[in-house]
């Protein structure tokens, strides 16, 4: 009976001491976890973003740019006169030599009819003049007349043909003249502005019309050379076409002969002055807008977004994880980037092409690194974060 009751109290005393041990362990995990909470709450919380593949549309927005056409010419009136007929209508388009008005000068045929008897008294003088020389060739030859007379009946016959050839002259610039009172197109484009109507009385030089090609039109851009550069590797762009670029219009285009306006109009890069193998810190593009139907017109607008047609695959991270601290140039930048132990170091990076959201690093970052992208207020290298990880569209292996 007393080895039962021994056995029974050796083996409360060894579930007291497991349960003293069990409870040691529970109180020291439980004050390991409130330590590491404790320790963590004193970290700063902060997003996060892996240095990848990202596949960027890089643009630029200009405050302003000065769209032209290859040409525009305004069609003037050669003579004066009375426009009798107007074939067209602002916003036509016409090919060379289209008939673009009619044009009478009252006046001309009795210039005309005026220069005609001119000539023929410069002609009748003339008929005389040479019968005087060959007359006095003869008297001069028999003795009867000097030879100074002879001279003179020469001199007079120069004179009188003189004159017949500037009253033909006459009449040849008033037929020419005539001929001008039909407008015509000198080369195929659209008829831009209309300034004068039938019954219009038109002075010479004065503008019957614009004409001009719209189908091509430039711009030109002056940008710093590391970004025309970059630029220069894609070319192919679009400008968006917002409201206020299709509702200020400039000219008459008639629309319904458009293919009808697309939401975007596609531009490409054609020139660099000075060329990139001439060193430069500033470079002009030229840029050629393709395929144009009438939405852009030759005029100023202003806040013209530049957009690449089409997405290009580059090794960086989110815009948002730069730090500047030279506004100057701004083509190079600072990042925090986060170690195993979560620790921030600042690394200098320099940076290639950008969109909107995404930028480029040409150094300083390796694949699949961390950056802080949001939460930098007040960190300094060295110090210990706890990352929040942002969800970014990275590509594998930039593929």
């Amino acid at each position: 009976m007393e080895n039962k009751y021994l056995k029974i109290g050796i083996v409360a005393i060894m579930l007291v001491v497991v349960l003293i041990v069990g409870y040691g362990i529970y109180i020291n995990v439980v004050s390991n976890q409130h330590v590491e909470k404790m320790t963590q709450a004193q970290y700063a919380s902060v997003t996060g973003a892996k240095v990848g593949y990202y596949e960027i549309h890089p643009s630029l927005t200009h405050k302003s740019i000065t769209v032209r056409a290859e040409w525009m010419e305004d069609i003037q009136a050669q003579i004066d006169g009375m426009v009798t007929k107007v074939f067209i209508q602002a916003g036509n388009h016409v090919q060379a030599g289209t008939v673009i008005a009619e044009v009478e000068n009252v006046d001309l045929p009795a210039q005309i009819a005026q220069a005609e008897g001119v000539i023929s008294q410069a002609k009748a003088k003339r008929v005389g003049a040479e019968q005087d020389v060959e007359r006095y060739r003869i008297l001069a030859e028999q003795g009867a007349a000097s030879q100074k007379q002879y001279e003179d009946a020469k001199m007079s016959m120069a004179v009188a043909q003189g004159e017949l050839d500037a009253a033909i002259a006459q009449r040849q610039q008033l037929l020419v003249k005539q001929g001008k009172n039909v407008i015509i197109a000198p080369r195929t484009g659209d008829i831009l502005n209309l300034y004068c109507h039938q019954g219009y009385y038109i002075r010479t030089g004065e503008s019957i019309c614009l004409i001009g090609d719209f189908s091509k039109m430039i711009f030109q851009t002056s940008l710093d050379d590391e970004i025309a550069k970059n630029l220069w590797k894609i070319k192919n762009f679009y400008i968006p076409l917002n409201k206020t670029i299709l509702k200020n219009r400039a000219y008459n285009v008639n629309d319904s002969q458009r293919k009808g306006y697309e939401s975007r109009v596609p531009v490409e890069l054609v020139e660099a002055i000075p060329a990139f193998s001439e060193p430069a810190d500033v470079r002009t593009l030229t840029w050629h807008i393709v395929g144009q139907d009438g939405s852009i017109e030759p005029t100023s607008y202003g806040d013209v977004d530049i957009i690449a047609q089409n997405g290009t695959q580059i090794l960086g991270v989110p815009l948002s994880a730069l730090i500047y601290n030279d506004i100057y140039h701004p083509e190079d930048a600072e990042v925090f980037v986060v170690d195993g132990n979560n620790k921030l170091a600042v690394r200098k990076v320099s940076l290639g092409q950008r969109d909107d959201t995404y930028v480029e690093t040409l150094s300083g970052l390796s694949e699949g690194e961390t950056v802080i992208i949001s939460g930098k207020q007040g960190l300094t290298t060295g110090d210990q974060v706890r990352i929040i990880h942002n969800e970014e569209k990275v590509l594998n292996h930039g593929k």
